[in-house]
């Protein structure tokens, strides 16, 4: 029999990456081009960005665990295809701030 318990805390974690991996990749997005380095700017982008990507693969590490104890529904699996478009997007915000500042750092000299 399928855990609601588990399967609550899989809806719960699925929600708040989505949407804390949609707020930082639309702000990136708002943002750029970033012509000079900002301690918020690369915390946000650099270090939130790097967490939750690490938490994505966290995620999908639970959720294929969960599925293999049969724990929650096979169905479950499909969420690791939306983690793949998000991550998609969100290897940008670390990447794409790295590559502004080292850009502008370059033309400015």
């Amino acid at each position: 029999m399928l855990h609601t318990r588990t399967q609550t805390i899989t809806s719960l974690l699925l929600i708040l990456l989505t949407s804390a991996s949609a707020y930082l990749v639309l702000r990136s997005a708002n943002d750029e081009p970033y012509t000079q380095f900002s301690l918020y700017g690369c915390l946000s982008q650099v270090g939130l960005g790097s967490i939750l990507i690490f938490a994505w693969i966290q995620y999908a590490a639970f959720v294929l665990f969960q599925v293999f104890k049969k724990q929650i529904s096979r169905w479950w699996l499909l969420s690791l295809a939306l983690m793949a478009v998000v991550l998609f997007y969100l290897r940008f915000c670390p990447l794409g701030y790295i590559e502004d500042i080292l850009q502008f750092a370059n033309i400015q000299k």
